[in-house]
């Protein structure tokens, strides 16, 4: 019980998150814009952008960014930066030129309120496209036609992979002998186990959220 009442004091949980609105024909409302990101993640943002440009020049297309940050729900020290670029590179040329993760790094200790900073690079085309940019605002670039997806499979990305994903992180973690770095990747855990489970209840429910 003292255990208990511990964790429940240092961890509260606050009334935050929201499903996806969803229009008259069914399919989700992206719920992000670039004026519903705080001010105080403009600079960041506007590092990364520039890191992406400096990195890929004129094959970069747009730049993106999603989740909490987009929505305007970010909260601080909780909150990861997600972004993601798309670009005129195939995958095997992106491998070849990644984004430099030490200034990724460096952009992540000027802004101690992020608790990290998540970058993508992406062909034209990839696998869950259509997913990432119905819950992404783009700010740079050209902004490609929005996707019309309805609360479903079609959402689903880590059911199909949950038993795998889930036996590798169980042998990583006993791997682990620093806390922080443990407490780092059982909130990972927690958070696929949680979302899969909405996962399989979305086309039940017709209800979609990345509020997890």
């Amino acid at each position: 019980m003292e255990m208990h009442e511990q964790f429940s004091q240092e961890t509260p949980i606050l009334p935050l998150g929201c499903y996806f609105e969803i229009d008259q024909n069914g399919y989700l409302i992206n719920p992000t814009r670039p004026e519903l990101i705080n001010p105080n993640f403009h600079k960041p943002i506007q590092a990364v952008v520039d890191l992406c440009r400096e990195a890929y020049g004129d094959s970069l297309q747009s730049v993106f960014v999603r989740g909490s940050v987009a929505r305007g729900a970010a909260v601080d020290g909780i909150s990861d930066l997600d972004m993601f670029a798309i670009t005129s590179l195939s995958s095997n040329e992106i491998k070849l030129h990644p984004l430099p993760q030490d200034q990724i790094k460096m952009i992540e200790s000027h802004y101690p309120f992020i608790e990290g900073i998540e970058v993508g690079v992406f062909p034209e085309e990839f696998p869950n496209k259509d997913k990432m940019l119905i819950q992404s605002t783009c700010i740079y670039g050209t902004q490609p036609k929005q996707p019309q997806i309805k609360p479903g499979k079609e959402m689903a990305i880590h059911a199909s992979s949950y038993a795998q994903r889930l036996i590798s992180r169980r042998a990583y973690l006993e791997t682990i002998d620093d806390p922080e770095v443990l407490k780092i990747q059982c909130v990972w855990l927690t958070k696929l186990i949680l979302r899969t489970g909405f996962e399989v209840t979305m086309e039940r429910s017709k209800r979609y959220t990345r509020s997890l």
